[in-house]
């Protein structure tokens, strides 16, 4: 609405700067220009505003929590030199917690969000007796050496690499393995994730279904923006396949058997917000769809956009209700 607002005054504004050229018998090419600068002298000042005032609003302060042991840890990866991704492991100290959950939750955040970024999410599972598992991606934070941020396909090959550095720990070897993806990070739950049926369970929350169609569909702020931080949408359609988990999960359905892919979708849940400006409610109709997903794993919120705003602690809560019904 205030953009609405405030395009509706620009308009008339730049519409005003136009007559009073024309009136002074400026030429047509003259009196365009003026407008359309004028148009973007008015408009830019308060987008620039509200993307940092949301920016501001959006963020999380970083917690220290003395319950809480966070060790770090470094992830080997291939590549053209030796590198590691970065990361922390974050485990309760009350060792009877981490006994009783005999679990560790591999959490893959988004695009250009660090480890931290995601502590309001894993800190309370961690209270809970949860082992969490979450790094810096390639191309960001302590681990922006390894890579581009913008190696969508790796990132998401990228996952093989922790979930073998978990099967390769000692004390996790009998833990059970599960997985949390936000936004970008929801690639690899999806695509990774979801066909190994070594990972227990799967939490998706603002879920891409097609990465091509849903970076097409942005409107042209949000796709200023994304050019800004990464040329994200400069994907080709062959590279689509790799990025897309509805694309990339029917060649592997046409492998299993509907009992198997029944009991494959049970371990998953689907959280979304109708009013998600990025990846768009049509993502999750179609992951529904193609997945076949039950009623009661799927949680649709009417409003809180793509970073579910004010729907946190119903998430978290969600989140534990459904590790807690599957365990049993």
């Amino acid at each position: 609405m205030k953009r609405f607002v405030l395009i509706a005054f620009d308009l008339i504004f730049s519409a005003f700067i136009w007559y009073v050229n024309a009136s002074w018998g400026n030429d047509f090419k003259t009196c365009l220009i003026l407008s359309f600068t004028t148009f973007l002298i008015v408009y830019f000042p308060f987008e620039i505003y509200w993307n940092c005032k949301d920016l501001w609003h959006d963020r999380w302060p970083l917690l220290k929590i003395d319950s809480l042991e966070v060790s770090p840890i470094k992830i080997p990866v291939e590549g053209p030199r030796k590198a590691w991704l970065i990361g922390e492991l974050i485990r309760s100290k009350n060792e009877q917690k981490r006994i009783s959950r005999n679990s560790i939750i591999i959490v893959n955040q988004g695009f250009s969000d660090t480890k931290e970024s995601l502590q309001y999410l894993y800190y309370p599972l961690a209270l809970h007796g949860y082992q969490i598992l979450i790094h810096d991606p390639r191309g960001l934070g302590k681990s922006k050496k390894v890579g581009k941020k913008t190696d969508h396909v790796q990132r998401i090959q990228d996952f093989d690499f922790i979930l073998q550095w978990v099967m390769n720990q000692d004390f996790l070897k009998n833990s059970n393995i599960y997985c949390i993806g936000v936004s970008h990070g929801t690639l690899p739950a999806l695509i990774k994730a979801f066909p190994n049926e070594k990972i227990k369970k799967i939490v998706v929350i603002s879920s891409v279904a097609n990465f091509r169609k849903t970076f097409q569909r942005l409107n042209p702020i949000l796709k200023l923006r994304y050019y800004i931080r990464g040329n994200i949408l400069k994907i080709r359609k062959e590279q689509n396949l790799e990025l897309s988990p509805v694309l990339k999960l029917k060649i592997y359905k046409k492998q299993v058997k509907p009992q198997e892919w029944k009991k494959l979708v049970e371990r998953l849940l689907l959280i979304h917000a109708k009013n998600d400006k990025i990846t768009k409610f049509f993502n999750f109709e179609e992951l529904i769809s193609f997945l076949d997903v039950p009623p009661s794993n799927q949680i649709l919120f009417k409003k809180g956009g793509h970073l579910q705003k004010k729907n946190e602690l119903l998430i978290v809560a969600s989140i534990i209700e459904f590790f807690n019904r599957t365990e049993n």
